[in-house]
């Protein structure tokens, strides 16, 4: 009896599974519909999601290739690092002086009395 159960909860799903790959493209949106009308089966208390379609829904929107007009027209990999805003170990270095690894104040020469 068991066997049997166990039978037709396999065969259910292999019914269910080549029913969903052969109307997949059925059950999927058209892809200049917005509203996106996904459709879950349920079969037996289990719920197969159409994979396809919500991965249709999912892809973002086309983008231009450079949003950004000056990204498109400068190579920011050749410019320097400390131009564009970032760390710069040498930077670090010459700011810091003595005291880089020690303490989080820099170096500072003593002041002299006038």
């Amino acid at each position: 009896m068991a066997v049997q159960s166990r039978l037709r909860r396999l065969l259910s799903g292999i019914f269910v599974t080549a029913a969903l790959l052969a109307g997949h493209n059925a059950m999927a949106a058209p892809a200049g519909d917005p509203s996106g009308t996904c459709k879950e089966v349920e079969v037996n208390g289990y719920r197969a999601v159409p994979y396809s379609c919500l991965g249709q829904a999912m892809t973002p929107p086309e983008q231009p290739a450079h949003p950004n007009p000056a990204l498109a027209n400068s190579d920011i990999s050749k410019q320097q690092p400390n131009n564009i805003g970032q760390f710069s170990q040498s930077a670090l270095r010459n700011r810091m002086g003595d005291n880089l690894g020690k303490s989080v104040k820099p170096q500072r020469p003593p002041r002299t009395q006038p």
